[in-house]
């Protein structure tokens, strides 16, 4: 299974849209640009990025380079407000993982929550972790790139008191600030 095809489209649709914004430039703001950047664009360059969360770095390359455009046409003031969208990336894998494990997305996706480790008579921190699942040596790698296992290693690089935070908006807040922007 490959996301380039799939990634290549976006990367081709706001770039599409970026054209357009040049074509703007003269009669708009920055800031306007900007905004509508943030909005029009790269709603899409993210759009269900947990799903292909994991593709190879080339695709992603793509990606990067349609923000890269932007960052350009914006201005310095503009574009230095821009993360990188794999820390974006991230931050919404992880607020997905969050919704799935405090069992506020659809019931239906409960039962991707990966098992608790088996809690430690040492220590109450461990009780939150999740295994990380086996993976068989004729696994391709990709699968270990895929949501689960990959936001698994992240959660559990996650302090406690942040895991246990039930509060959509605060653990985003929180994993947004404390995320290094080369999150994967």
């Amino acid at each position: 299974m490959s996301w380039k095809t799939h990634i290549t489209n976006i990367a081709k649709s706001a770039s599409k849209a970026i054209s357009h914004l040049y074509r703007a430039r003269h009669v708009i703001s920055r800031k306007q640009l900007a905004t509508i950047y943030k909005s029009h664009v790269r709603s899409r360059l993210e759009y269900c990025s947990p799903v292909w969360l994991g593709a190879p770095a080339t695709s992603l390359a793509l990606l990067d380079r349609v923000q890269a455009k932007a960052a350009k046409l914006l201005g310095h003031p503009e574009a230095i407000q821009l993360q990188s969208l794999a820390h974006r990336r991230g931050v919404a894998a992880l607020c997905a993982l969050h919704r799935i494990v405090h069992r506020t997305a659809p019931a239906p996706l409960w039962s991707l929550c990966p098992p608790r480790a088996p809690a430690r008579a040492s220590t109450r921190s461990h009780a939150r972790f999740f295994m990380l699942p086996r993976v068989n040596a004729t696994t391709p790698t990709y699968w270990i790139r895929s949501f689960i296992p990959l936001m698994s290693m992240h959660w559990n690089s996650l302090p406690p008191v942040v895991q246990s935070d039930k509060n959509p908006r605060s653990f985003k807040t929180t994993v947004n600030l404390s995320l290094d922007h080369s999150f994967l």
